[in-house]
């Protein structure tokens, strides 16, 4: 059917869309290297990402694979990574909304253009607009004649 009556361009509907829960993230490994689940399962809880499917293989050839749930991901990122028990990857999730709220809020009652946004670390957690310098006009370009590089009717 015409995507558009003036137009050439058609399409054609087919298919369905799989539900979320069919949804994987594939990775790739090699056997004798650590898996980052870190990282990844930051990447799987912005996508809603609910499992991670790894193939472990040593030299290009897969030799298991398998098959996790992001409950699972989150629980080997905790014991994998530099977070303890008391700072588990979610409270960093948590600082990081709370940080893009402020950017947001910040931004929204600027009357300003143009800024950046600083952070103070010795004022935990807080964040200051700056806004940019305004620069003065540039000097008008200089020809090369008005210069005294060239002279007229030098080659």
């Amino acid at each position: 059917q015409p995507f558009d009556p003036n137009s050439r361009l058609q399409y054609r509907e087919w298919g369905s869309l799989d539900p979320p829960s069919s949804f994987m993230e594939l990775k790739t490994k090699a056997c004798q290297s650590r898996f980052d689940y870190l990282d990844t399962w930051g990447q799987m809880v912005l996508s809603q990402i609910p499992r991670l499917v790894i193939g472990w293989h040593e030299n290009g050839r897969v030799r298991h694979v398998s098959d996790i749930s992001i409950e699972e991901v989150e629980k080997q990122a905790q014991l994998h990574s530099q977070f303890k028990s008391e700072e588990p990857p979610r409270h960093h999730l948590a600082m990081l909304i709370s940080l893009l709220q402020q950017i947001y809020d910040l931004v929204q009652a600027s009357e300003e253009e143009r800024f950046s946004i600083h952070w103070h670390p010795s004022k935990k957690s807080q964040l200051a607009l700056q806004p940019y310098p305004t620069l003065p006009d540039p000097a008008p370009p200089v020809t090369l004649l008005q210069s005294g590089l060239l002279r007229e009717g030098a080659p």
